[in-house]
């Protein structure tokens, strides 16, 4: 099977992707990779998604559009979601010519696991990336390995990322207040449950693939610029809409969370069975993830403290006017401020976003947020 990823790929393209290997079933699988695939806004995560689900079809195949690998192709590759997801997916990456490439991708991810699962984007120095390339064991990016706990992980984020944005000078008490510190806050918990839960299987074991945190800082876009990065993804568009005045942006910041795990629904009833057929839950998936969420309910049956963390990264986004796209199983579902009144009656849950069709399902839970700054 062949999917191509052009540099005009869209969410609603990358969906009908997802949907043709749902279809075709067990094959090996060709995804042709463009070096640049756009700016629109969360297409590079749901590209993490097609390759792992893709890959638990057969073997994946990487192909560079381009004739020939660049020179230092090694150097410049790994510094994106989506060739971070073929470094870890794909058996095999080769260009147009069907030439192998110049470094295996085992070379690859061991250099990024001796930086300590750091992928910083220099080019800008507004993005950087942390990952864990799950095997055998599950990993923690060595770079975070000494935050043992919230505060720890908040501090030695912030700082680290305080470091890798403020390069060019701009914004020096960046990370002095809020939203930053929340950010950092919310990120934490987020992450943390993926580690906990998006990375075992139903008999708790690791699920080889990848984790990845991506933060990113975008300034001084215009109200229309971004509007047009969410063509393909309507309440997205309407989000920006709503809340933004016209003129150019301060600081926007979008962060992507991503694990290879079973789900949250699957997950949630494999690891309790005895609330499979409660009916508080709800009768559609949606409404069994907005329980889970709201009750704090968590697959750690014996930890009462557990699943308050993912209640209060979204609340935290929640009141920071942010918005939140979950991709997990067979569900889309969005979070946003200008979707809080429907009907009168205000909700403060996930909302099925509006897609033309059935959505094939997806391997892991795929957060992205976007948070504005004032």
């Amino acid at each position: 099977m062949k999917i191509e990823a052009s540099s005009k790929l869209s969410l609603p393209e990358l969906e009908a992707a997802l949907h043709r290997l749902q279809d075709a079933g067990p094959q090996p699988t060709d995804i042709w990779l463009a070096r640049d695939v756009g700016t629109k806004f969360f297409v590079h995560s749901r590209l993490l998604s097609l390759m792992a689900t893709a890959s638990r079809n057969g073997p994946v195949t990487i192909v560079d559009w381009a004739a020939s690998f660049p020179e230092n192709w090694d150097k410049t590759f790994p510094t994106s979601i989506p060739a971070l997801a073929a470094l870890s997916y794909a058996e095999r990456i080769i260009n147009a010519k069907k030439e192998e490439s110049p470094r295996s991708a085992e070379s690859l991810r061991m250099a990024i696991e001796r930086r300590g699962g750091d992928v910083l984007d220099d080019s800008e120095a507004r993005a950087q990336a942390f990952c864990a390339f799950d095997a055998a064991e599950r990993r923690q990016p060595l770079a975070l390995a000494s935050a043992h706990n919230k505060v720890h992980f908040q501090s030695l984020f912030v700082k680290r990322l305080q470091t890798a944005f403020n390069k060019d000078g701009s914004y020096p008490d960046l990370f002095r207040n809020d939203p930053e510190l929340q950010l950092a806050d919310l990120i934490y918990e987020l992450w943390e449950n993926g580690f906990q839960h998006g990375s075992l299987s139903r008999e708790n074991k690791p699920i080889p693939g990848l984790r990845i945190l991506y933060v990113r800082r975008i300034i001084g876009e215009s109200k229309q610029s971004l509007v047009n990065r969410a063509e393909g993804f309507p309440e997205l568009k309407q989000y920006f809409e709503s809340t933004l005045r016209d003129g150019t942006l301060r600081r926007l910041y979008e962060v992507a969370i991503s694990d290879q795990g079973l789900g949250i629904v699957e997950r949630f009833l494999a690891t309790r069975p005895e609330l499979r057929d409660d009916p508080s839950f709800g009768k559609t998936p949606s409404n069994i993830v907005n329980t889970i969420i709201d009750r704090a309910l968590s697959s750690k049956v014996n930890q009462p403290g557990s699943g308050h963390g993912v209640r209060k990264a979204l609340e935290t986004i929640r009141d920071l006017g942010g918005f939140v796209s979950l991709r997990t199983g067979p569900l889309w579902l969005y979070s946003s401020p200008a979707a809080e009144q429907q009907g009168g009656k205000k909700t403060h849950g996930f909302t099925p976003v509006a897609f033309a069709g059935d959505l094939a399902s997806v391997a892991g839970t795929h957060f992205n947020i976007l948070i504005q700054a004032p």
